[in-house]
């Protein structure tokens, strides 16, 4: 399962199979150094869900976000515009292939209604990736506490991996610069397209016109940091 995962990564600067498994490795520390199946805030299914979601995310990712899958009249778009957040249907669509292939088949232990409710899960955690939806439920993230959370374990799995997916931006240094090159190596090549197609592109995905310490400042206080505080 974990190399057909692997093999489904292109070899893009920043959606590849490290930025994968970064994320699964984040949403493995958070589950065991907070025991959140111990104590009871999720379930070993939600739990295994919220592993392979985070694996699964971006697969397939081709570089360009929604934006410019729908403007472009890509492929993608024409199968999954109507729904909304194009590559992640896109993604969820390769994690099903992946989970039906006869040698990847890690949830065949699962009941029928586990397996479903897994299934379920998945759906909702790797389309809980795409921003524009995250933005949509940050009201009610916000209104998340410790005391309410066990009633609202969508929502706050939504949360964790939208956390899982920034963990980069809350690392050492060294670890946020790097990762800021392949996010605008990726942001500007799509940018390049873009103005070649006789489009205006997006403020962050313009090499020309790009401060990227002032966007990624932007990021911290618009996205990285309210989430995080949610989350703590």
């Amino acid at each position: 399962f974990l190399l057909l995962v692997q093999k489904g990564y292109r070899c893009m600067p920043y959606h590849n199979w490290h930025h994968a498994f970064s994320v699964a490795h984040f949403s493995y520390a958070c589950m065991k150094n907070l025991r959140l199946i111990e104590r009871g805030i999720i379930t070993k299914l939600q739990g295994l869900s919220l592993l392979v979601a985070s694996l699964c995310h971006d697969l397939d990712h081709r570089g360009f976000n929604n934006s410019y899958m729908t403007q472009t009249g890509s492929m993608l778009a024409r199968l999954y515009s109507s729904e909304g957040s194009i590559n992640e249907r896109h993604h969820l669509s390769q994690a099903i292939c992946i989970l039906n292939d006869p040698g990847s088949k890690i949830l065949d232990s699962l009941s029928t209604e586990q397996f479903m409710e897994s299934i379920d899960y998945l759906r909702e955690l790797i389309l809980a990736t795409d921003l524009a939806n995250h933005f949509r439920i940050l009201k009610d993230l916000k209104n998340l506490t410790s005391e309410n959370i066990i009633e609202n374990q969508r929502l706050l799995l939504s949360m964790i991996i939208t956390c899982c997916d920034l963990n980069d931006q809350i690392k050492s240094w060294d670890t946020v610069y790097r990762v800021a090159e392949l996010v605008y190596t990726e942001f500007f090549t799509q940018g390049d397209l873009e103005r070649q197609m006789g489009m205006s592109p997006n403020l962050m995905f313009d090499r020309k016109k790009a401060n990227v310490p002032k966007l990624q400042i932007e990021c911290l206080d618009g996205v990285i940091i309210p989430t995080y505080k949610i989350f703590t």
